[in-house]
């Protein structure tokens, strides 16, 4: 790539110490190289986020809508007393599930919930 093909960050110094504790490990050999694939994973965190989102909450569970199904989809993850279960994949171990469980409220009202066990919120 040509020059003109780049920008420069500028990044605190406590995270370049940090990084170039990792150049030379894991594959990386420069701080560049770990920069790039830290902000793609990031990038690829944020975009899959971005296809789901918080409906609804009720007293079965969590409404999730997924940008990704065709057409766009509401989503049910119940709550039961033996873990989550997310009605449109048939599993209790699924993208939903996860992003039910990462929605602070829902958090909050499990936490309080009679029946759901504190290992099942992190099934």
């Amino acid at each position: 790539m040509s020059e003109k093909e780049y920008v420069t960050l500028k990044i605190p110094i406590e995270l370049a110490k940090a990084i170039d504790g990792v150049v030379g490990k894991m594959g990386f050999r420069t701080r560049a190289e770990f920069a790039k694939d830290a902000i793609r994973r990031l990038l690829d965190q944020y975009a899959s986020e971005s296809e789901l989102e918080h409906f609804n909450l009720n007293e079965e569970g969590v409404l999730v809508l997924d940008r990704t199904l065709n057409p766009d989809r509401v989503v049910q993850v119940f709550f039961k007393p033996e873990g989550f279960w997310c009605e449109h994949c048939q599993s209790m171990k699924c993208r939903h599930v996860e992003f039910a469980l990462d929605i602070p409220k829902v958090r909050d009202i499990l936490r309080k919930k009679d029946g759901v066990s504190r290992s099942a919120m992190h099934a």
